[in-house]
């Protein structure tokens, strides 16, 4: 998981004397992908602040991500970038297929060699 730093600076007014104070927040964050039972797709993004167990959960659906994008590029100077994006989804999918069914087959021959079926 990457330490990231946060820093945030806080000023404030308080009988005309001007106050200030620096936080610092160490944090990190991982990115995660989540498929829920209805085949709705999620990008999770957990963040955990300083030495808290409990961390913070923002999950986007990836619809969302896809038609703002979509929205946002859907120009002439756009569409090429949509079609990078496109490309790279491609690209991750057959990595991931590609991964899920070597671990299969693993675990396939693993269960024939030890008659585990």
């Amino acid at each position: 998981m990457p330490d990231v730093l946060l820093k945030a600076y806080v000023m404030a007014d308080f009988e005309d004397k001007l106050v200030s104070a620096e936080l610092t927040v160490p944090i990190q964050i991982t990115n995660e992908f989540d498929v829920d039972r209805n085949g709705n797709s999620y990008i999770v993004t957990v963040i955990y602040t300083a030495d808290d167990d409990d961390p913070v959960e923002v999950r986007v659906s990836l619809d969302d991500v896809v038609n703002t994008m979509a929205d946002e590029y859907s120009d002439p100077e756009g569409y090429q970038h949509m079609y990078m994006v496109a490309h790279e989804l491609s690209r991750c999918s057959e990595e991931l297929r590609e991964k899920a069914s070597y671990v299969e087959d693993s675990a396939n021959a693993v269960g024939r060699l030890f008659d585990l079926d």
